[in-house]
């Protein structure tokens, strides 16, 4: 939030360059979801479910809290 109130960098270009708060990904079938978070939890690591994967050759990232849609190495307005 600090960078973009002060540079005035648009959302998407945020997303685009910037971590924004995801510091460490693991990517595992939704059945093995729980026991993650369960594992993370006994290590004192909080943990969140970040999205899900669809097999729809697509090919994109939704970030529908924002209204952005990621293709390649952009993000666009939902549309």
């Amino acid at each position: 939030n600090l960078i973009q109130s002060q540079s005035d960098v648009p959302i998407d270009e945020m997303f685009r360059v910037f971590n924004m708060g995801i510091g460490f990904c693991v990517v595992v079938a939704a059945n093995d979801a729980d026991a993650v978070h369960a594992i993370a939890k006994q290590h004192q690591v909080e943990s969140h479910t970040l999205g899900v994967a669809k097999l729809d050759g697509k090919k994109e990232v939704r970030l529908t809290s924002h209204g952005l849609v990621g293709h390649s190495k952009q993000f666009t307005p939902v549309g």
